[in-house]
């Protein structure tokens, strides 16, 4: 009777160390915390871009990592080091971390990836060239969040933070445009040198040649849109290069008349005309 009231004994201590040595092991379980960061490789976030990934997850053996839109598309290991982007969006990171324990944790990010920068713009000039001259700059350019800033060399205003401004210029002369542009995967910048040209008030100019009773007239004017011609003996022309027959001898005074919408100029020369 003793002996078995001893067995019966052991077989309760036995149930009740099993039970709490179960218990504690469960209370002592490891938890698990996900955890990781991103960084742009070289800071470039433009396409095609690399994302370096940092685990920093505790209390985890196992790891389960998606990449939504990247290559690789998944991983298994504990620092999947790089992935990469090559179409711009907003992606999601997930990562889920386990342990012998059976204790589990997920954390999912998001990531956005922008196109690069490729300037591209245009111009309009209103009206015509002679100043003041209004010209209107039409941007192109592609992506996502971008910034601009202009520099209209000789114009007013001579800066701009607008996609498409409009610039006027007072004198004339060939001026350079300038557009930087900038997102979050960087910047580029495009120079357009004598981009814009003002055409300024005509100078008339021309030389002549007589032989015998005939004299030509070679046009040497700047910036002119059209020409008069008193060839000295009542006659006129309006060509550009013109020649003219004379049916007397004697010194005859040539004036050409130049114009352009800006004004008008004047130039004289004389001929000697001997019909032997």
């Amino acid at each position: 009777m003793i002996k078995r009231n001893k067995i019966k004994l052991y077989i309760v201590m036995l149930v009740v160390f099993l039970t709490v040595f179960f218990s504690c092991y469960q209370e002592t379980a490891t938890p698990v915390a996900a955890s990781f960061s991103t960084a742009f490789v070289n800071a470039d976030e433009s396409v095609p871009v690399q994302i370096e990934i940092t685990n920093q997850s505790t209390g985890a053996d196992a790891f389960e990592w998606t990449f939504e839109g990247a290559e690789p598309a998944s991983s298994t290991d504990e620092n999947p080091g790089t992935i990469v982007y090559n179409i711009a969006g907003t992606y999601a990171l997930k990562l889920t971390a386990s342990n012998v324990d059976g204790s589990r944790d997920i954390i999912e990010k998001e990531i956005t990836v922008v196109d690069g920068v490729s300037i591209r713009f245009s111009k309009e000039i209103v009206d015509s060239n002679y100043s003041p001259v209004e010209v209107i700059l039409t941007n192109a350019t592609d992506g996502v969040g971008l910034t601009y800033l202009w520099t209209f060399e000789g114009g007013t205003p001579s800066s701009s933070t607008q996609r498409n401004p409009e610039v006027t210029y007072a004198n004339a002369g060939s001026y350079s445009v300038i557009l930087e542009s900038s997102n979050a995967g960087g910047t580029d910048t495009k120079v357009e040198l004598a981009y814009i040209t003002i055409d300024d008030v005509p100078n008339a100019n021309f030389s002549a040649a007589a032989s015998f009773g005939s004299a030509s007239f070679a046009n040497l004017s700047q910036n002119a849109t059209s020409y008069f011609w008193d060839f000295g003996d009542s006659n006129t022309s309006t060509l550009q290069n013109p020649s003219h027959s004379y049916t007397e001898d004697g010194t005859y005074t040539i004036v050409l008349t130049a114009t352009n919408p800006c004004g008008t100029s004047t130039h004289m020369e004389t001929v000697v005309i001997d019909l032997m």
